[in-house]
């Protein structure tokens, strides 16, 4: 099966799996190996960018939707087959924010699902 990319905002999609379950006190993802995908973020100032990182050690098909919100709120979805062995960059959204913001990534992997979030987010 071929590589799927997506773009929104002028941003591509294409990307290896990592990724973060257990969320600690500030909304903060940690990584968790038998997870395809990772947020990471960076502070500028007045915005955030958002990063969807993908790495996995064995091909896998993933997809993904992510929702972030600060001063207005961006959504990007996507769906791909990591090849094995290779990080990539699936998604970077940049948002203007006074302060608060918040990332949210729903994920769909082989069959499971999991959410992971940065920044201040609600509590589900």
């Amino acid at each position: 099966m071929g590589k799927t990319a997506h773009c929104v905002i002028g941003l591509a999609g294409a990307f290896a799996a990592i990724s973060a379950s257990a969320a600690d006190g500030l909304g903060e993802t940690k990584m968790e190996s038998t997870q395809a995908l990772k947020l990471e973020k960076e502070a500028l100032s007045g915005a955030v960018e958002i990063r969807v990182l993908g790495h996995s050690s064995n091909a896998v098909d993933v997809s993904y939707t992510l929702s972030v919100t600060g001063n207005s709120t961006t959504r990007h979805a996507g769906k791909t087959r990591l090849s094995p062995g290779v990080e990539a960059t699936l998604s970077r959204v940049k948002i203007s924010t006074d302060g608060d913001w918040c990332a949210v990534l729903e994920v769909e992997e082989q069959g499971r699902s999991y959410t992971l979030t940065k920044g201040m987010c609600p509590a589900s």
